[in-house]
């Protein structure tokens, strides 16, 4: 890292100007300017922004070829197992943590909910190697981040609403009903969650799980009917609402996973053989057409 560039406010306002009429970052002039300032509170030279960093909807994010640098430059070693449009592998390792093996296939990422977005059909290679960074990096030195989303992670965030509802928007969203109008029974809330224990993080990936469960296909068909999905989207809200993020609305969410993934391999089971049983009795007439 950089010695620390101090540049006077005025000056990057100039820059910033400069940089944003010019359209060589495809970035605005004000969104330079709060980039600038971020750089500069790293000690890096305002100028260097628009190579470090991005702007993904609407957030600041550090760009992915710019994270493993710092992550190299500061010591650490990245020692690639396999890379490829299936999966991404490697070791990370650093002078102040152990080794970690970091793998991403694609796999996970449809656990995620990513595989269906057009980033990931159209390079998937490109961006499970990213993601393998992002989280290798993250977890061997989390220093070089400066506390940051990569840009590829940015990218398959949820788009961030820039309005802010109103009461009846509220009581509207919270508003789920299974397809009989009943509201899914509520849950008894434990504790709140604590920065750090992991909690939001897991209802995220059992959200993200859910979602992908719920867009699931057979043969091209949905696997659930459109009343399913309807129940299984009040079985994740109970009492009609988001649950306070706690150990118990973890459960409660696992529980719900478990439910609906029984019911679709149930499902997938019963229409397989179904087919088994349909081409079976399309051979015999064949057989006997003879």
């Amino acid at each position: 890292m950089e010695e620390k560039a101090i540049v006077p406010y005025s000056d990057m306002e100039k820059m910033a100007a400069v940089m944003g009429k010019s359209m060589l970052f495809g970035k605005s002039g004000d969104q330079l300017l709060a980039l600038m300032l971020i750089a500069q509170s790293e000690g890096i030279h305002p100028a260097r922004a628009a190579q470090e960093y991005d702007v993904i909807q609407g957030r600041p994010a550090l760009k992915g070829v710019s994270a493993l640098a710092r992550f190299q430059e500061a010591g650490g070693k990245v020692e690639w197992k396999e890379r490829s449009d299936a999966k991404a592998e490697a070791i990370f390792s650093h002078p102040q943590s152990s080794p970690v093996l970091v793998t991403w296939d694609m796999a996970k990422a449809s656990r995620m909910g990513l595989a269906t977005k057009d980033n990931w059909k159209k390079q998937p290679g490109i961006m499970l190697q990213w993601r393998c960074v992002a989280e290798g990096v993250r977890v061997c030195y989390p220093a070089c981040l400066n506390r940051m989303y990569l840009v590829e992670e940015v990218q398959d965030f949820e788009p961030v609403r820039n309005v802010t509802p109103e009461d009846e928007d509220i009581a509207r969203l919270q508003d789920v009903r299974d397809s009989r109008g009943e509201y899914a029974p509520p849950i008894t809330e434990g504790p709140p969650a604590e920065k750090g224990d992991g909690i939001r993080m897991a209802m995220r990936d059992l959200w993200a799980e859910l979602n992908s469960l719920a867009a699931k296909k057979y043969e091209g068909a949905d696997v659930f009917t459109p009343e399913q999905k309807q129940d299984m989207n009040a079985d994740r809200h109970p009492g009609g609402k988001d649950p306070v993020p706690s150990q118990s609305a973890l459960d409660h969410l696992q529980g719900v996973w478990e439910k609906w993934k029984t019911i679709a391999d149930v499902i997938i089971e019963r229409r397989q053989a179904l087919d088994k049983d349909a081409d079976e009795g399309f051979n015999l007439a064949l057989d006997k057409a003879d």
